[in-house]
């Protein structure tokens, strides 16, 4: 319980100006609550026995399209409530601004943004510090959040659901309908191809404790490849813009194919019993 109330108190802190706050952790909520009904979902199948292939299928599209619509109207309440506050003071001196995705600038202002001749620290991974004068663009930047004293698993499972929200909101906003179909498809079917953990032992207690590991281990794996750097071992084969749909895609397939190829075995193994 307490690790749940740090996820739920880290998600609802406010992030850059209220409106962003209140986005961000809803997206947040959005990604906890795909991964954890896929989850309960895959285990409420395997418990009725219900057909691996047909549980996966059926669970993958219902999330897909509800992550899709939640997407959709995140996104248009928020593009409206930011339109109705364009002339709102952004930040307050001292305060320090960052980018949720991997990679981005991080900001320490100075003086806020909003004051005429307020100055700012730019910090860009990889290069110098800069110094910049006068109001400028601080949008897609959050607060950076404080020091906390909760465990550091409960802080690295918090922005690694922060992170993977802001993946989907940028292929949604960036790349169109397409691409965010193709990117949540892609991780819901990787989701979907992990219902043989929920078959490894005799125990179900700790056969969903196996599938909460490999779900948390999908996530990890995506916040890892959203940093520029770290699919560069697919560039001469890949373009990058599919470089990480196309790796779960086939890890996917690869556990499909096992799966399958297991129950094969088990089937020719009763035969030869009977």
């Amino acid at each position: 319980m307490t690790g749940l109330r740090f996820l739920a108190l880290s998600a609802a802190r406010p992030a850059g100006n209220g409106y962003a706050g209140v986005f961000d952790a809803a997206r947040w909520a959005l990604i906890l609550a795909m991964y954890a009904g896929m989850l309960l979902g895959l285990a409420h199948a395997v418990s009725k026995r219900i057909p691996a292939a047909a549980a996966a299928l059926c669970l993958g599209v219902l999330a897909l399209a509800g992550v899709f619509g939640a997407s959709l109207a995140i996104e248009n309440l928020e593009g409206k409530a930011l339109a109705a506050r364009l002339d709102a003071a952004y930040g307050y001196p001292g305060e320090i601004l960052r980018r949720a995705h991997p990679g981005g600038d991080s900001v320490v202002l100075l003086g806020s943004p909003d004051w005429p001749g307020g100055s700012s620290v730019v910090a860009t991974p990889g290069r110098p510090l800069a110094l910049r004068n006068g109001p400028g663009s601080y949008e897609g930047l959050e607060a950076a959040a404080g020091a906390s004293a909760a465990p550091s698993s409960f802080r690295g499972l918090s922005s690694d659901l922060r992170i993977s929200g802001e993946n989907l909101r940028q292929s949604l906003e960036g790349e169109g309908i397409r691409r965010f179909i193709i990117e949540a498809g892609s991780l819901v079917f990787l989701l979907g191809s992990l219902i043989f953990t929920l078959k490894l032992s005799a125990w179900p207690l700790l056969n969903f404790f196996f599938c909460a590991l490999a779900f948390r281990g999908v996530l990890a794996l995506e916040v890892l490849f959203s940093f520029p750097d770290s699919l560069e071992f697919a560039s001469g084969v890949l373009p990058p813009s599919i470089s990480l749909p196309v790796i779960f895609l086939a890890i996917g397939a690869l556990a499909h194919l096992c799966h399958f190829m297991a129950y094969l075995g088990q089937r020719q193994a009763r035969r030869a019993r009977s």
